[in-house]
């Protein structure tokens, strides 16, 4: 069972591993957590990994080679995020990495041809965006583009 109740989180699941990333608990405290269930074990049990250096609500997260990104969303304060976060699991570190250009929570990312990519979500309350971006590992670096369909709000 995951040890800590988490809301607003994230999980996502990577060979063998799942991760559940940040949110908020019971208490309405925002999350820096982050707890992994190793399915290759043969009792898998949820375990607390090393915390991420932000504290993330709504974020979006994702694998690309074996590293786990954990991306925007919002903090304590209520403001969107557009900071970006990799976690070695080799070396069990997390590394902040260049920005998103934009703040946003509450969104899509999905992982393709070893990109990462920003779909949606909002910077404000109920202010959907029609953004999307790619972050490219290798260059560290992020690109933008205008939806050609309109805004996204995953809920």
């Amino acid at each position: 069972m995951i040890k800590r109740c988490r809301g607003a989180g994230l999980a996502v699941v990577n060979e063998n591993f799942v991760f559940a990333v940040g949110g908020v608990d019971s208490f309405r405290t925002f999350l820096r957590s982050v707890e992994i269930l190793d399915l290759s074990s043969e009792s898998p049990s949820w375990k607390s990994s090393v915390d991420m250096l932000v504290e993330r609500n709504f974020p979006g997260v994702g694998v690309i080679n074996n590293y786990l990104y954990a991306v925007g969303g919002h903090n304590k304060s209520d403001s969107a995020l557009d900071s970006a976060e990799v976690f070695d699991y080799n070396t069990q570190e997390w590394r902040m990495v260049s920005s998103m250009c934009t703040k946003r929570y509450d969104f899509g990312v999905g992982v393709l041809n070893n990109l990462l990519y920003a779909v949606g979500g909002c910077d404000k309350p109920f202010q959907a965006l029609d953004i999307v971006e790619c972050y490219h590992p290798s260059l560290d670096g992020q690109q933008s583009q205008k939806c050609l369909y309109g805004a996204v709000r995953l809920v």
